[in-house]
């Protein structure tokens, strides 16, 4: 899952200025969002699996529970950056989707 993610972030940023100004087209826009999608779905499943751990980590006693929750403490952080990441670049592409098509139809 990590390779995926990273190759779904790489292309966003890579292709974030076209997003931004506007320029991207609309099979970029697409491809986009199904790289945001698939990147929420995982932030939402690794959400849930921490969760699980947390629970049931209190019933293990491993000698090791400060190096643990202070990974944990690193992922959760880092899941919380790429969902706001991916609110932002959703905002940019729903943007330039609406002007493309206020554009399509002022044409008409």
């Amino acid at each position: 899952m990590a390779a995926y993610l990273e190759n779904s972030l790489a292309f966003l940023a890579d292709n974030h200025q076209a997003f931004k100004n506007r320029t991207a087209d609309s099979a970029l826009c697409t491809l986009g969002a199904s790289h945001l999608a698939v990147l929420q779905g995982d932030v939402a499943v690794s959400l849930t699996v921490l969760g699980e751990l947390v629970i049931n980590y209190g019933e293990v006693n491993s000698g090791v529970e400060n190096a643990v929750l202070q990974h944990m403490g690193h992922t959760l952080r880092l899941l919380g950056e790429v969902a706001c990441f991916t609110e932002r670049e959703y905002g940019e592409i729903a943007t330039t989707v609406e002007l493309q098509a206020a554009e399509r139809e002022s044409q008409a």
